[in-house]
This record gives structure tokens, C-alpha cells and sequence, in this order.
């Protein structure tokens, strides 16, 4: 018998018969996967999703106060408003807005941090005022300028968060975050940039300042405002913040307290976030409303986180962001 001779196969021919099916195969997967992210990005920035049963709402229904879930997901970690009335777990107190949580065993009001206040009543709190949702996801998060009516201008996507490292045992500290956007802001005759404050500059009690915000305009009720509101106020020496009948040390370095002697002009809820500025041939941004006990007392003005506490966290960010 005459044994067949085959002859070798060439690299290239091995190639073609078996490598350029291969990579055809894999760009097809990789081109699946490509289209599979984006649309996956594109649905989970401009719509919720429902999960049982499966279906998609507008961004803009999340949190509106109307079940559009069959599970009403859409409405499970939204921050809520409780007034003051029998069937609420969770409060205000109107003694400096203490934080409190209806015990159910009891039937007795719980203060926060107080004896016998349980992590159980500490987690119903965070769940019932929606702390327990993902703050830091940019899809939750919208950015708008150029109007002082509240809501009245297109929305920015926001591209990410930045925020100082958090103290569990002093929560009030380092209240500041930045935001970048995805596309940068056009300035305008009502889009201006504010300046930050020099990190030497040391502002005296009585300085004239002006504080922005849509926040409420009593404590004890009233509601959001609809347009941009200011109010002209003074720095307060930290020493009469801190005084007994006042914070109680409360107000550190990386603080500042604005208001008035005689109280009745003041930052409240709703407000936070906003600007404290300062004038002295351009505008600065002196401080960013914080916290404070109550609205417009005046032992107990707003007090404000202090910008140039954090000028170099502020330029570290702006570097590694670029």
C-alpha cells in the first residue's frame, strides 16, 4: 500500500480556517456587550426601574409622592415629611429639633442618643427620612442655574460626587461636598462663578454677609419658597456661638456663625448647602449653610461650614478631577 502524503498546513491557512472565525466571534460578543452597557446607562439615567413586574418609569415620578411601581418601590427611599401627630415613628421635637423615634413597645417619644435609644430605633429613623438610600449615585442627584425660580430650568447631569472623609463621633464637622458636572456650565448675565476666599483672610465680627436660599421662611411650618430669597446678616465671634446659653462648644475652627443680635433673620430648613458670601470688590464664598437650632434666634444663630478651612481638600479634588 502506498502510504497518502499530506502536506503541513501553513501557518496562515491555520489562521484563516480557524483564527479569523475566533475574532470574528468575539467582536460580535464585544459588540453585544458595548450596546448592552449603553443601553443599560441610557435606561438607569433617564428611567427607574421596576422590578416586579419588570417596567420603566421616568426619573422624574421617583419620589413625586404617587405609587407608579406595582411594589411602590419608586416611593420606598424618598425623604418624607412627618408632622407632629399621632401614627408617625418618626419627629422633630420643637426643643432645638431634636431627633425623635415613637417606641412602639412603649408608646413613648425616644430622643436620639438619649438612654435606651436602641440601633433599632436608630435604623427606623435613617430608613424613615431616606438616609438609607444610595446618596452618592449621581443618577439621584440634578444640578440647575441661571433662574431664581425654583425648578424652572433645565437639569445638568451630574458626573460625580466628591465628600470629605466623615467623622461617625462628630457628624456636624466637615459638612462640604463637590460636585462635577458632565458637561461645564455657560456663564451668562445670570450664571457667574463665585470666588473662593483667601486662605489668610480672617473676617472680624459684624462683617456684613449675604445668605441665599429656597428654604422655608418660618421654623414652625410655612413652606419651600418658589423663588430665590436673601437675606443680609453679620459673622458672629465664634466665642458668643459657643457660649452656655448658645452651642456649648459645639462651633469649631473649621465653622463660622452669621446672623443677627437681635434675631429674626436667619438660614432654615432647606437652605443647607447654600452659599454664605462675602463682598469686598468681588464675591466670595465665605461658608456653606449647615446646621443651627431652630431659625432666626438669636442666641443661637445659623451656623455655617468655613470655606477656607478647606481650601486645600478643595484643590486636591480639582487636580485629581481634571
Amino acid at each position: 500500500d502506498i502510504t497518502a502524503f499530506h502536506k503541513p498546513r501553513r501557518p496562515l491557512e491555520i489562521f484563516k480556517k480557524v483564527g479569523i472565525p475566533i475574532i470574528a466571534v468575539l467582536l460580535s460578543l464585544a459588540a453585544i456587550a458595548t450596546v448592552a452597557i449603553i443601553i443599560k446607562v441610557v435606561l438607569v439615567r433617564y428611567y427607574f426601574i421596576c422590578e416586579s413586574p419588570l417596567a420603566f418609569i421616568p426619573r422624574e415620578q421617583v419620589c413625586d409622592g404617587h405609587l407608579d411601581c406595582a411594589l411602590g418601590e419608586d416611593e420606598e427611599h424618598c425623604v418624607k415629611n412627618f408632622p407632629e401627630k399621632p401614627g408617625v415613628t418618626v419627629r422633630l421635637s420643637k426643643h432645638r429639633s431634636t431627633l425623635q423615634v415613637l417606641d412602639a413597645a412603649t408608646g413613648t417619644w425616644a430622643s436620639a442618643c438619649f438612654d435606651n435609644f436602641t440601633e433599632a430605633l436608630a435604623k427606623t429613623a435613617c430608613r424613615q427620612m431616606g438616609y438609607d438610600r444610595k446618596y452618592l449615585d449621581v443618577s439621584n442627584w440634578k444640578v440647575r442655574a441661571g433662574s431664581d425660580k425654583l425648578g424652572h430650568t433645565p437639569s445638568l447631569p451630574v458626573a460625580k460626587i466628591f465628600v470629605t472623609e466623615h467623622n461617625a463621633l462628630y457628624p456636624k464637622e466637615k459638612d462640604i461636598a463637590l460636585i462635577k458636572l458632565q458637561v461645564p456650565l455657560t456663564f451668562s448675565d445670570t450664571v457667574r462663578p463665585i470666588c473662593l476666599p483667601f486662605s489668610d483672610e480672617e473676617l472680624i465680627p459684624g462683617t456684613p454677609l449675604w445668605v441665599i436660599g429656597w428654604g422655608f421662611t418660618e421654623q414652625n411650618g410655612g413652606s419651600m419658597s418658589d423663588v430665590l430669597l436673601q437675606a443680609s446678616i453679620q459673622l458672629i465671634d465664634s466665642t458668643r456661638c459657643n457660649a452656655e446659653d448658645a452651642y456649648q462648644g459645639e462651633v469649631t475652627s473649621e465653622m463660622v456663625c452669621a446672623g443677627t443680635p437681635q434675631g429674626g433673620v436667619d438660614a432654615c430648613q432647606g437652605d443647607s448647602g447654600g452659599p454664605l458670601m462675602y463682598h469686598s470688590g468681588h464675591w466670595q464664598i465665605v461658608g456653606i449653610v449647615s446646621w443651627g437650632y431652630g431659625c432666626g434666634s438669636p442666641s443661637t444663630p445659623g451656623v455655617y461650614t468655613k470655606v477656607s478651612a478647606f481650601l486645600n481638600w478643595i484643590y486636591n479634588v480639582r487636580k485629581v478631577s481634571v
